[in-house]
Order: C-alpha cells, then structure tokens, then sequence
C-alpha cells in the first residue's frame, strides 16, 4: 500500500509546476551521464570496473534519499525469456538491497510490483518495503532497470528511502527530494 502511494505521490510530482532550477553538476563514466542538483545531493563512486561502474547518490536532507545505480556497457541483449519475465531484472536488483536493510529477516520484506515510465523506456519496478517492528520504520526499496537502444548497456538501480508505519510523510521537502531523485534518473543519457 505504501509503495502504490509513493507512485501516486510520483505522478504527481511530474506536473509538478513550480519547480525552481537549481544548479547542477554533471556526472560522465564511459557512455553515461547524468545530472543532479550539486549542493543538494552528493555523489559517490563505489567501485569501478572496466565495464560497471556502481555510483550512490545521497539527498543532504536529515532522513536521506537515496539512489543506488549500477551502469553497465557489457550487458547481455535481452532475450525472449527477458520479455516473458521483465521484473525479474528489477526483482534481482532490488533483492539483496532488501535483503541487507532487514538483516536477512526475509518475513520482515513485502514486495509489490509497478511500471514507471520514463520515456518509455523504463520497465517494471520492484518495490520491497521492509518493516522493522523494533524501530517502527519501514524503509523503502524502488527497484529498477533500463535497457536503452544502445546495444549492451543497461541502467540499473534502486531509489532508497525510510517513512513510518502507518503514516504518511508530511514534510514537503521530503517530496521535494523524491522528485529531485527521479529528474536525476531523467537525466541520464547514453551516446550511440
């Protein structure tokens, strides 16, 4: 329930009018780039390899989103079993973030599924909601994927974020930042 009003939240979001134009920085690896607003989000590159690179960006706010990308210039082509099954892509993605933030308490996790799209190119969505009853919290695992039209590379990553059971957020900011999280993931581009 939580993660269908995340999405409602979303949609929203995207006829979002007022939106003010903060300064940017722009992030390059190989055939990748992105955007994202420099003095509100920080940027880490935690590994890089010759064909992968995972990236973490994290909002300066005091409960932080988070985004956790994957980028890769070696992908397998998807094939026909791919488009039988396309959220078991986002499902293996999201998984052993999930995994992590319940301490291996696999009842602690609830998963639902949605479709995002972003230019059309963005397929379904795995959403994990893990609950912790010591804490009251239920942290939030957005999962996803993009194959984009340039052969072997691939986009995948999570949107990360904590809210308490039962209720729903009521900080502004907080929405602020969920939008600024996805105009990140808009802005990724990929040269042919």
């Amino acid at each position: 329930m939580r993660f269908f009003m995340l999405l409602l939240c979303f949609c929203s979001m995207l006829v979002h009018a007022e939106e003010t134009e903060l300064p940017k920085k722009s992030y390059q690896w190989h055939n990748f780039s992105l955007e994202y607003p420099m003095t509100l989000w920080t940027l880490e590159v935690l590994e890089n390899q010759a064909h992968t690179q995972n990236i973490k960006l994290t909002s300066k706010r005091e409960q932080p989103l988070s985004i956790m990308l994957t980028l890769r210039d070696d992908m397998p082509v998807p094939d026909d079993k791919y488009y039988d099954n396309p959220a078991a892509v986002s499902s293996a993605v999201g998984l052993p973030i999930a995994l992590k933030l319940a301490d291996k308490h696999e009842e602690r996790i609830s998963i639902n599924f949605a479709q995002i799209n972003f230019e059309e190119h963005w397929q379904l969505a795995t959403l994990f909601s893990i609950n912790n009853p010591e804490t009251n919290l239920v942290q939030n695992v957005t999962a996803f994927h993009y194959f984009p039209e340039v052969e072997h590379h691939a986009v995948l990553g999570a949107i990360l974020s904590t809210s308490k059971k039962g209720e729903l957020v009521e900080d502004k900011k907080y929405y602020d930042f969920l939008y600024q999280a996805y105009d990140i993931l808009l802005s990724i581009k990929m040269k042919k």
